[in-house]
């Protein structure tokens, strides 16, 4: 006979009460995001720009990555761009970091990560620092490439002096709660300088410099940005300046990098810098920024092949005016008003020393608010990007000579970019 309790048991079992409500309302946001999605996917890729400047499309793509500058871009495939959207670019993103930050600050959370590289966190006062370390396997190859660069470019411009400057540093060893602690960046500096010297590449360390103003390590940078500002910018091309005359007695105009040379305005609370986007208005506030240019009349001529840019005239030719507008500090990079952001290759000629010394820079994004000051004791000066510079060092030959090579780096590039530009023969077709 048969088992009634079984046959009940076996029987299907009827939703509880609440149970298809949960599955209507996760059907229901499941279908809300997949719209929200193919929506916000066909105004970026799809639409115009008059359909993407009309106030429905603005509230659409509103408040996601295309309002954080920076932000990575979307991949290239389908699966990539879903995944973009769905954390890059979700919707109202700034709001939520907001609220999320406003939680931290609400419950004093102020730990950096041990683990990752770049977590932000409050090093005191408001002034942001960030974790910052590599592997040592990665710092030994950085370092060799280095050492492969240095020896290549002077194989490519014998008789020229190179200089390898380290920038001043963001912490010292009186911040022992950080310094050595989260951000390893002056020891592996230190690791550095010897090496440099078994190739017979002078080294000036503007660190030392710096402590020898008496001022704090901080003074020299932004509060919400890793950059120096420009004021140290304009500092640090007197300081090589000096160096590249007293030591090589290469004619660079020193008087031309005074201080009262230089004017400027200030920008009040104009720049959330790369650190500040991480941490919110929720928790820091913006930096001022000054936009610096000679007192003396200038003739400048710039060229940038990369976003072909052609320009002349005089300190104002220099600067990108259109990053200083945007509707809030996350949308825009006043930084990158100085020398049109990153670019892996400009050249600067200063037509009024026409006889001034030519220089040639290697550097990455803290030349910006350098070489727009440094070019105005120089008779020519280009700048080379090894993070975008995807070319040989021999390719740069036709440029020269050169009076001077300085390498000046708050890190180095990759490692695998140092080694390809090192080859003579590596993309050299390209």
């Amino acid at each position: 006979m048969p088992n009634p309790e079984r046959r009940l048991s076996s029987a299907p079992r009827l939703p509880r009460p609440g149970e298809a409500s949960l599955a209507v309302l996760f059907c229901a946001v499941l279908f809300t995001g997949l719209v929200a999605f193919s929506v916000r996917w066909c105004l970026r890729t799809q639409a115009g720009p008059a359909v993407r400047s009309s106030p429905l499309a603005r509230f659409i793509l509103a408040t996601g990555a295309d309002d954080v500058a920076g932000s990575p871009r979307p991949g290239r495939t389908l699966r990539e761009d879903l995944e973009w959207e769905t954390t890059v670019n979700v919707p109202f993103r700034i709001p939520l970091l907001e609220a999320g930050s406003a939680w931290e600050r609400l419950i004093g959370w102020n730990v950096p990560l041990l683990s990752g590289y770049n977590s932000v966190f409050d090093a005191g006062g408001g002034f942001l620092g960030r974790n910052y370390y590599y592997s040592t396997n990665i710092l030994q190859q950085q370092e060799d490439g280095v050492l492969r660069l240095l020896r290549t470019t002077g194989e490519t411009f014998p008789n020229t002096p190179l200089l390898y400057v380290i920038p001043p540093a963001r912490f010292g060893p009186a911040d022992d709660l950080v310094d050595s602690v989260f951000d390893f960046s002056n020891e592996i500096r230190d690791r550095l300088i010897p090496r440099l010297r078994e190739v017979d590449t002078e080294v000036l360390d503007l660190r030392v410099a710096w402590a020898n103003t008496g001022r704090k390590p901080q003074e020299a940078f932004f509060w919400t940005d890793h950059h120096f500002t420009p004021e140290t910018g304009l500092w640090v091309a007197r300081q090589i300046g000096e160096e590249l005359f007293g030591r090589y007695g290469i004619p660079v105009a020193t008087n031309a990098l005074a201080d009262e040379a230089f004017r400027g305005r200030v920008y009040k609370d104009a720049f959330l810098g790369s650190l500040g986007k991480r941490f919110t208005l929720a928790r820091c506030k913006p930096d001022d920024i000054a936009l610096i240019g000679t007192v003396a009349p200038s003739d400048f001529e710039i060229d940038i092949p990369f976003r072909r840019v052609h320009a002349r005239g005089g300190s104002k030719s220099l600067i990108n005016w259109r990053h200083m507008k945007g509707r809030s500090p996350y949308d825009h990079n006043p930084y990158g008003a100085y020398l049109f952001s990153d670019n892996p290759l400009v050249r600067i000629r200063n037509h009024g020393r026409p006889d001034g010394p030519r220089l040639l820079l290697f550097a990455d994004s803290f030349d910006n608010a350098l070489s727009s000051f440094l070019v105005a004791g120089a008779g020519f000066l280009e700048t080379v990007d090894l993070r975008h510079w995807r070319n040989p060092v021999s390719n740069l030959a036709q440029e020269g000579p050169f009076d001077a090579i300085v390498f000046f780096w708050n890190e180095p590039p990759p490692a695998n970019h140092l080694v390809s530009v090192a080859r003579r023969e590596s993309l050299s077709g390209q």
